[in-house]
C-alpha cells in the first residue's frame, strides 16, 4: 500500500531550523524536525511513508525563483517526491515564474495567504489563477485561519466562481 504525505515543507539545510522555529512561532506550537528532505524521508519511513507532495512558502517576492528552483532540485534527487512551487502576490511576474516553475517539473503552486499577507481572491492573483486553470496545474492553498480573513473559506468559493476549472 501508498502512503503519501501531501502536505510536506521542506527547506535548505541551512535555513530548515529557522523555517521551523517561524512555523512554529506562527503558530503558537512546539514543533519538532529538522526541515530538510533528509529528516522528512528519515521519520517517514518510519511510519512507511512512500511518497511526499513537497513545497515551501515565499514571505518575499525576491525568494520565489530560489525555492522553485529548490523544490524542483530536490524532487529530482528523490523521485518520490511530488513538486509545488510557489508565488507572492508581489512577484513582477507571477504567469512566468508560475510557466517556469511547470518547466522545472513542478505540479502546482503552494500558497499560504495568511503567512503571506494577502487574501486569496486578491486581484492581484487572478491571472495567476486564470493561468493556472488553463494549464492544468493545481492550486494548493492553506485556507481557515481563524486568526485572520486571508484564507476565510468564503474568499476561496470567490476563486472556485470565477475560475470553475481551476484544481
Amino acid at each position: 500500500m501508498e502512503i503519501i504525505d501531501c502536505h510536506a515543507h521542506i527547506y535548505p539545510e541551512k535555513i530548515a531550523a529557522k523555517a521551523v522555529e517561524g512555523i512554529s512561532d506562527f503558530y503558537n506550537l512546539k514543533m519538532t524536525g529538522e526541515g530538510t528532505a533528509e529528516a522528512l524521508i528519515t521519520d517517514g519511513s518510519k511510519v512507511g511513508i512512500t511518497g511526499y507532495l513537497v513545497h515551501s512558502v515565499a514571505t518575499s517576492p525576491k525568494h520565489v525563483e530560489t525555492i522553485n528552483n529548490f523544490i524542483a532540485e530536490e524532487c529530482a534527487k528523490y523521485p518520490f517526491f511530488c513538486g509545488f512551487g510557489t508565488s507572492h502576490q508581489d512577484h513582477p511576474d507571477k504567469v512566468g515564474e508560475a510557466e517556469r516553475a511547470a518547466s522545472l517539473g513542478l505540479k502546482g503552486i503552494k500558497l499560504h495567504p495568511d503567512t503571506q499577507g494577502f487574501d486569496i481572491d486578491d486581484k492581484r492573483m487572478l491571472e495567476l489563477y486564470d493561468y493556472m486553470q488553463d494549464k492544468g496545474m493545481v492550486l494548493l492553498l492553506h485556507t481557515g485561519d481563524y486568526r485572520y480573513d486571508y484564507s476565510h473559506p468564503k474568499r476561496l468559493k470567490n476563486i472556485l466562481h470565477m475560475f470553475p476549472r481551476l484544481t
